[in-house]
């Protein structure tokens, strides 16, 4: 089983571990060791997982902007969870509402892939094999030492244990080292921005993978339990040599996020920003546009009556147009052969 060794620093250096069962490439973590981290759940019953988060407030949980949920099916968020399919441990929350970074735009390599998730009803409770605690800080301010190049941390999700492969049953962790900025943008080819950080191994064979986007990237924090330092983002493929898994730096969200979090005795709608009831948002906003195109339709069809009008007139005149001059080529000029509208023959090459 892969694990950190307790560092009164919170920096522990990391070495290749051997390749066991899989995150991808990590192990079985034990039940309820991390019951801050919590699965992300859409469909029938209690949903299917599809994204990961970690508690960070009793009421507010900690992902990425790119696991917002699809229109249609309410999100629903599982603490306490162990393995994926049946665990009677687990205690499903319903969402209040979502509020992804205003900077964030869809596009990855840009950074921002981060959201928070308000519960209607603060987690408090002992079903996670002792207390549901949210994880015990955040990164940061600045560049701290769990950030430093080479600095073991930990990967914990239900993602896929290998690319393309089937999703894991119980939560999986592993260990990876962090990839400096320069290695990391000259191995993605484009530069990555400050506010991710890169974890993963030069040879590959270890990484998160899909289905643990949103998770946490974290290592021991100096007043002790786990500071979270990353957010699960994207990598090429998975566990692929030369290609470190990416992840949003917490540090660099830590003002926007406590901010968030300050804003919470304020009503929802009226927070800057605020995705409250997101999923009902997007339907307006799918509504609008609906709207717009049929309103689009009716002005494009006027357009088009008019114009064959216009067209049909013109074609018309022309028409007669075309025969006047052509009765008066007959007429006035033998056949039309010298008239100075006649057609001239090409000349050869």
């Amino acid at each position: 089983m892969l694990a950190l060794a307790h560092s009164t620093t919170g920096v522990t250096p990391c070495e290749l571990p051997p390749v066991t069962a899989r995150i991808v490439g990590g192990a079985p973590a034990a039940p309820q060791q991390y019951p801050w981290l919590v699965s992300f759940r859409q469909g029938p019953g209690e949903g299917n997982h599809f994204c990961g988060g970690t508690l960070i407030a009793p009421q507010w949980v900690l992902t990425a902007a790119h696991c917002t949920p699809v229109t249609g099916n309410p999100l629903k968020v599982s603490v306490g969870l162990h393995y994926r399919g049946n665990d009677a441990n687990d205690r499903i929350f319903e969402v209040d509402f979502l509020r992804r970074h205003p900077e964030w735009n869809d596009d990855f390599v840009n950074g921002a892939d981060l959201m928070l998730i308000r519960l209607k009803e603060p987690v408090n409770g002992d079903w996670c094999g002792g207390p549901c605690d949210p994880i015990a800080a955040l990164d940061g301010p600045g560049a701290t030492e769990r950030q430093d190049e080479g600095t073991c941390l930990k990967i914990a999700g239900w993602g896929l244990l290998s690319e393309g492969g089937l999703g894991a049953y119980s939560l999986q962790e592993a260990t990876v080292p962090v990839v400096g900025q320069p290695t990391c943008s000259s191995n993605y080819n484009f530069p990555i921005p400050d506010t991710m950080i890169c974890a993963g191994y030069a040879e590959g064979e270890i990484d998160s993978c899909q289905g643990d986007s949103g998770g946490p990237l974290f290592g021991y924090a100096p007043g002790g339990g786990y500071s979270l330092v990353g957010i699960v983002s994207f990598g090429n493929g998975c566990a692929q040599a030369g290609f470190p898994g990416v992840y949003t730096r917490v540090a660099s969200y830590r003002g926007w996020i406590l901010a968030q979090l300050g804003d919470a005795e304020g009503q929802p709608g009226d927070m800057p920003g605020s995705d409250r009831d997101a999923d009902v948002q997007e339907e307006v906003d799918w509504v609008t546009i609906f709207i717009a195109i049929a309103v689009t339709c009716v002005i494009l069809g006027v357009a088009i009556l008019a114009y064959v009008a216009w067209a049909t007139c013109v074609a018309r005149r022309r028409s007669q147009r075309a025969a006047a001059v052509a009765a008066m080529n007959v007429r006035g000029w033998q056949n039309g052969a010298n008239h100075p509208n006649a057609p001239r023959p090409k000349p050869r090459p």
